[in-house]
């Protein structure tokens, strides 16, 4: 074999080897950046942004029809004020919910809607009533007075 096939055959297989080493190291990449999208979009709907999930979810998959889909939907959301106004009310009402879940969220809460209302609210005064906690309180009965 002469030498300038054997330097021939060599370049080829480092230029294989360094070839196949960048598009897997690109391959890495984008798998990663998708890991982190499909985070995000978990994040999202455990938020309430379910609009915002179902298009970071299309594009983690590569579904380009309904990447293009999610993003219409997401204008149209932004764009009609009911669609809007409902989706920051579910928004918001996760939040809540969160906050309220614990004591410290809870006085973060109340504390805030102290400055804005611009009263001291105390979050020791609010008790849970039978409806609050999904109680029904007892019927009375036949034949005692209700007063």
């Amino acid at each position: 074999m002469e030498f300038g096939t054997i330097l021939g055959l060599v370049g080829a297989a480092a230029a294989s080897f360094f070839g196949a080493k960048f598009i897997g190291n690109v391959d890495d990449r984008v798998e990663d950046r998708k890991r982190g999208t499909m985070k995000l979009a978990v994040w999202a709907e455990q938020n309430g942004l379910g609009v915002l999930s179902n298009l970071l979810e299309n594009y983690t998959v590569d579904a380009r029809t309904e990447v293009i889909s999610s993003i219409r939907e997401l204008v149209d959301v932004i764009r009609d004020e009911t669609k809007s106004k409902e989706a920051l009310d579910k928004f918001l009402r996760v939040q809540l919910a969160k906050r309220l879940g614990t004591a410290e969220g809870k006085k973060q809460v109340f504390d805030i809607m102290g400055e804005i209302l611009n009263v001291k609210i105390d979050p020791e005064a609010f008790v849970k009533t039978p409806a609050a906690i999904g109680e029904v309180p007892p019927a009375p009965q036949e034949g005692a007075s209700v007063s």
